[in-house]
């Protein structure tokens, strides 16, 4: 789904969503529309993960948060209008509307400096390790997600050090 762009990357910005997707349905050789219906169904298993929702909410009482996210251009757009969960954040870091993506270094530097706060005072959760190596580097402190109950109690002990 990703690489069918691969000369014009959808994640760094360029090339829009709706280009992607008339990507997509030419690769896969079928009508725009049955492009948009392979897309739902793409992602008809994803999602938003309420207990980390209401985390975020329970921290955002006494921390900045932040997104960060290899993303499409579409990533603002469904924050706000399909999951109506874009209020829960800061800054909203796209490497589509940056241009650049994790784990470059120049991602975490971006999000610091919108976020207004210095490495050592930021915590960076992924799924990838590759991206949690990156943060660390830079001496964001970063949690590797592998499931709520690890992650919250990690970002506890963190933020227990302060």
């Amino acid at each position: 789904m990703f690489g069918i762009s691969s000369d014009h990357n959808p994640q760094l910005g360029q090339i829009s969503w709706d280009d992607h997707l008339a990507n997509i349905s030419k690769k896969l050789e079928i009508s725009p529309e049955e492009g948009e219906d392979f897309m739902e169904l793409f992602f008809a298993g994803d999602q938003l993960n309420m207990e980390l929702v209401d985390a975020i909410r329970m921290y955002k009482q006494d921390y900045k948060i932040g997104i960060l996210s290899n993303a499409m251009t579409n990533l603002e757009d469904l924050m706000k209008n399909d999951w109506k969960i874009i209020n829960l954040f800061d800054a909203v870091i796209n490497s589509s509307v940056e241009g650049v993506m994790k784990p470059d270094s120049r991602i975490y530097e971006i999000a610091l400096e919108k976020l207004g706060v210095l490495p050592e005072e930021a915590v960076f959760i992924d799924d990838m390790p590759v991206n949690i190596d990156a943060a660390n580097e830079l001496g964001i402190h970063g949690i590797r997600y592998v499931d709520n109950q690890q992650t919250l109690k990690e970002i506890n002990a963190i933020l227990k050090e302060e």
